[in-house]
């Protein structure tokens, strides 16, 4: 079990530095981060709070990647594949930290993710302002087709990213409450 976890850590941090490496980007999209710091945090260290963030956010925005991924038509075929492998291991990583680890959500949790996530988009505003860049979107709308397209100009779609994300994170601990009381029902 170990090695298994071991291996998909190492899968997901080669995947995601080499992305950022050939993008010629740091790796400070939500995605990124998750696979960098998150993933190794709850196979490795098994850090509760890397288990919180992952499930209520990275994983979210993961699978929010591979299902509207923003990928340039000029890429390499080669990208593609690291990009889908990099964020389906950080969607992995969160079903395995639930399932198998036996992670518990808790309310604290997703308080303690909604107060980290605008800790990290606060600094991330600020260095998107002096770097003159656009990592999360948070300096403007991406120049390609996504879910951002549908909802409100700059800066009115970032609050609605927050609604957005608050009831996904009250969507996610709600079900998995209800599962876990469900499945914990069927075994006796």
């Amino acid at each position: 079990k170990r090695y298994f976890e071991i291996g998909i850590v190492l899968i997901t941090l080669t995947t995601t530095l080499y992305s950022s490496y050939t993008s010629h980007q740091l790796p400070l999209q939500l995605c990124s981060i998750s696979s960098i710091v998150l993933v190794p945090g709850i196979l490795i260290f098994r850090k509760r709070i890397c288990s919180d963030l992952l499930v209520y956010c990275g994983a979210w925005g993961s699978l929010l990647a591979i299902i509207t991924p923003g990928l340039n038509a000029q890429s390499a075929w080669g990208f593609y594949i690291l990009y889908f492998i990099s964020h389906g291991c950080n969607v992995f990583t969160a079903l395995y930290a639930i399932t198998i680890l036996d992670e518990v959500l808790d309310k604290k949790s997703l308080v303690n993710t909604i107060i980290y996530g605008n800790l990290y988009l606060i600094l991330l505003s600020v260095y998107d302002y002096v770097a003159h860049t656009n990592y999360m979107f948070l300096a403007h709308k991406p120049p390609f087709e996504t879910l951002f397209n549908a909802m409100s100009p700059w800066p009115w779609y970032i609050i609605e990213g927050e609604f957005i994300g608050l009831t996904i994170g009250v969507f996610t601990y709600i079900s998995i409450k209800y599962l876990r009381q469900y499945f914990s029902t069927k075994k006796e």
